[in-house]
């Protein structure tokens, strides 16, 4: 391999990475926080409904 295409890997990959030590990736980033999200809003109904 050339050293451009190393340079451009290596660029990627720091592209990629949060920066956080988990989740590592933007994508995991991503479905943890529609993950929470469902979850909240389902507690938000579930118990929004005990009351009743």
């Amino acid at each position: 391999m050339t050293e451009d295409k190393i340079d451009k890997i290596e660029k990627t990959i720091e592209d990629n990475t949060t920066g956080l030590p988990w989740p590592k990736s933007w994508k995991n980033a991503y479905i943890l926080v529609a993950c929470s999200f469902a979850l909240w809003l389902t507690l938000l109904v579930l118990l929004g409904n005990v009351g009743q």
